[in-house]
């Protein structure tokens, strides 16, 4: 997504209408890190993906126990060496830390951010907070119970919706009217670049251009083919060389 925003924001971007200035987050766990296809995390840190955000929420357990049974590098080295800019937090209930590290995330415009959470499981359970057993088991209705308590919460509400929580859904439902400034960014586009915003509406509608097939080559088929794709081949077979029940290619 992160590549596809950048090539979007490089071909259509143009000075005084920037369209598409947008930031892709992902939340990444212990797990994430440890089962990574690496060339990937180095293929952005390549390509200087700015527009990228990982939050790593660095808890230290997994179903077996402490991640220190399988995996003992430095996680954030290792993004620091691919190009990455890092950051950590160390208490994710610190929430200016995590404001200033958003900010500072977002203001880094050479490479991808990775931020650093240390996060304890199961945070407030004061029985099964940073083991194995939080991470694949319900915590049970008696440990719910202390975990509201250690809260603050009323331990026997069962369905309980914070202040702080509907805020933050009024905050997010009322932030459909930001696209009115859009809008209205894109009206002065399109009156001065019309071509572009027209290709822009239709990728955005998922057409292709008109036409995009006229040059495509045409094969015609040929007989024998057809007679070979009509009576399939045997592919396999047994082979008398090796254990019996053992097959190879023909």
């Amino acid at each position: 997504m992160a590549i596809a925003e950048r090539w979007l924001a490089q071909y259509f971007n143009r000075p005084g209408f920037e369209l598409l200035t947008t930031t892709s987050g992902q939340f990444a766990a212990d797990g994430d890190m440890m089962e990574e296809f690496l060339g990937s995390r180095f293929h952005r840190g390549h390509l200087e993906l700015s527009n990228l955000c990982w939050i790593y929420d660095n808890n230290h357990i997994t179903i077996e126990g402490n991640t220190d049974l399988a995996n003992d590098e430095n996680v954030p080295a290792r993004f620091a060496a691919y190009g990455w800019d890092v950051q950590h937090v160390h208490d994710a209930n610190d929430l200016v830390a995590l404001a200033d590290a958003y900010t500072h995330a977002l203001s880094v415009k050479d490479r991808p951010k990775l931020i650093v959470v240390r996060q304890p499981h199961r945070y407030g359970s004061p029985h099964r907070q940073d083991t194995k057993e939080a991470h694949g088991e319900p915590l049970g209705e008696e440990e719910v119970k202390l975990t509201k308590r250690a809260y603050g919460w009323p331990e026997d509400a069962s369905s309980l919706c914070r202040r702080s929580a509907r805020k933050f859904r009024d905050v997010m439902g009322s932030a459909g009217g930001n696209e009115r400034p859009w809008n209205s960014l894109f009206a002065g586009y399109s009156k001065q670049y019309p071509d572009l915003a027209v290709q822009f509406e239709r990728m955005q509608r998922r057409q292709p251009p008109d036409g995009w097939d006229k040059d495509l080559p045409a094969f015609p088929a040929d007989a024998k083919d057809l007679r070979r794709a009509i009576r399939p081949q045997r592919f396999l077979t047994q082979s008398p060389r090796t254990i019996p029940g053992s097959w190879r290619l023909r």
